[in-house]
């Protein structure tokens, strides 16, 4: 697993929903257009504000996403995390 250095954080992106609360499907245009959510896998060992699982809205603008085993995420600046949920 790649542990990030400096400020950054390696995200998992949280599933969007595919239907409304009501159960009307949504298409992609709307789903995209909400806000990022996801689960913090790796942070640096010196970042005391964050914790592995912590789920947190952030801004992608800067993130840069890698695949590793297979799987997709985010590696970005802890700067952009605008919520964490509690």
């Amino acid at each position: 697993m790649l542990t990030p250095i400096n400020d950054h954080l390696l995200i998992r992106r949280a599933e969007r929903p595919t239907e409304s609360a009501g159960g009307v499907l949504l298409p992609d245009t709307v789903r995209t257009a909400e806000a990022d959510e996801g689960f913090v896998v790796q942070l640096p060992a010196s970042d005391a504000r964050f914790n592995i699982n912590d789920r947190v809205v952030f801004k992608a603008y800067g993130a840069c996403e890698l695949e590793i085993d297979g799987e997709k995420l985010l590696l970005l600046p802890s700067k952009n995390v605008i919520g964490v949920y509690a």
